[in-house]
């Protein structure tokens, strides 16, 4: 059996396994910024919960699924500022940080199709919108896999099982970043499509007004993308690495970019073009 002690002076913080101190944190989490991000995920959350029901953005699950993972992500980073040795805590704010940013992604795909589909963009489209985002929710599927359970392996104590965690996590994370990459040349070529356009709402562009929605995707999607590439850095260097040594980053480079998200979801949503384009189609269809 293996014999397990802590030391409750720290930092470090986690466990000691014989002999071997298992590094869950090189600091003592602050519990004021933990607070702060788990209002602003929880107002975000509600905020989204309103318009599911509002405008009918069923593909919006995923993203408030995700949001309510980060809040109670963000507390039990509050739970661990009081006991930062413990597993438990360690465990759900990184299973839960590290894997709901998949889970958000997958509305961002989502979101894209629906756009080109509201902009009856569909038939300029070298590839169907709907195998598209089939495509990307599949590498966003096994970027969810690798990162949950590459999350839970530190904890085991076992340097097998960490080594291969953090492998999973960084395999995760770089797919991450390639399906980002490819999904910003997508939304590129769908926006360049969309002002080519000659179909039946290029005469009412400005009262759709495509182009705010293509400008949210970019701005969103490099958010996720410099969010990955720093989680990516950070688990490259190692739980000695100066990022995983500074908690600003984690504050900066993932809580920042990932409140932001829903923000501007929030301010321009997907689901008011696809309102407004299916209000638009049935003025067509009555005085076509």
């Amino acid at each position: 059996m293996p014999t397990v002690s802590y030391d409750a002076e720290g930092p470090p913080f986690g466990p000691i396994v014989n002999g071997t101190q298992i590094v869950f944190y090189h600091y003592r989490p602050n519990q004021e910024a933990a607070w702060g991000f788990v209002v602003l995920f929880g107002l975000a959350a509600a905020g989204h919960v309103f318009f599911f029901f509002k405008l009918r953005a069923w593909h919006f699950l995923p993203l408030v699924l995700g949001v309510i993972g980060q809040v109670f992500g963000y507390y039990a980073r509050v739970m661990a500022h009081k006991n930062p040795n413990i597993a438990g805590p360690f465990i759900m704010q990184n299973l839960l940080i590290l894997g709901m940013a998949p889970l958000i992604a997958a509305t961002v795909y989502m979101s894209l199709s629906r756009i080109i589909n509201a902009l009856d963009l569909r038939d300029q489209m070298f590839i169907s919108p709907k195998l598209t985002t089939v495509f990307y929710i599949i590498v966003d599927i096994g970027c969810f896999v690798t990162q949950v359970f590459g999350s839970v392996m530190p904890a085991s104590g076992d340097p097998d099982g960490i080594a291969l965690g953090r492998n999973l996590v960084i395999g995760g994370l770089i797919a991450q970043l390639a399906a980002l990459s490819l999904f910003l040349f997508s939304t590129f070529h769908a926006q360049l499509r969309a002002r080519r356009s000659t179909t039946k709402y290029a005469e009412n562009s400005t009262l759709l007004n495509g182009s705010k929605y293509f400008i949210t995707t970019y701005a969103i999607t490099s958010l996720m993308t410099v969010r990955a590439l720093i989680r990516a850095i950070e688990y490259l260097q190692g739980a000695d690495g100066y990022i995983m040594a500074h908690e600003a980053f984690l504050y900066v480079f993932d809580a920042a970019p990932m409140v932001c998200i829903p923000a501007l979801y929030i301010v321009i949503h997907p689901g008011r073009l696809v309102r407004d384009a299916s209000k638009m189609e049935r003025g067509i269809e009555l005085h076509g």
